[in-house]
């Protein structure tokens, strides 16, 4: 964010080197006595998967505020995707940042998943209660923690139906302009 925002690092309050605004966040937690129901952690985003997995929590409601990198946030969305209990609501903002928007729709598209926008930055999945790993998508498991999936080597056929959905959209874009 600091690259793509000149402004982001000078409109935050800062201390001892670091931005306050985590600390903000977590003084509200505490004050709203949340704390039994939000779990912070200062890390990565992709830490923080990894130890949910590593301790197996399923969380009913992830709110990921992503990388806003391209396929940094489809990682993201495949590793709390699968923390995620079914039934359960993985909810995001920052869908105006073309990365974000990207990768949501890959996601959605490749495992078929219904996308609903609330609002022009919010969007939410819900996961079904049936919810298993397309076989079909995966090629093979590298494992961390267990029996993970190897979330890169996609099914040719999925991608290429993502692939001209993309270019549909561009189409489209381009003849409205």
């Amino acid at each position: 964010m600091f690259l793509n925002k000149p402004d982001f690092a000078t409109s935050l309050s800062w201390r001892a080197g670091e931005p306050e605004l985590y600390d903000q966040w977590v003084m509200h937690v505490v004050h709203n006595k949340l704390q039994d129901v939000i779990l912070p952690m200062r890390q990565s985003s992709i830490l923080g998967a990894r130890f949910l997995k590593a301790v197996k929590w399923q969380a009913d409601f992830i709110y990921l505020d992503s990388a806003h990198e391209i396929d940094e946030t489809f990682s993201e969305l495949v590793l709390y995707w699968d923390r995620l209990q079914p039934g359960g609501m993985l909810m995001g903002d920052d869908y105006v940042w073309r990365a974000v928007r990207h990768d949501v729709k890959k996601f959605v598209t490749l495992f078929e998943l219904q996308l609903v926008r609330p609002s022009e930055l919010l969007w939410y999945i819900r996961k079904p209660l049936d919810w298993q790993w397309p076989r079909a998508v995966f090629h093979r498991s590298f494992g961390y923690y267990g029996e993970d999936k190897d979330v890169f080597a996609f099914d040719r056929a999925k991608a290429l139906k993502y692939k001209a959905q993309l270019a549909a959209e561009r189409r489209e874009a381009v003849a409205d302009a």
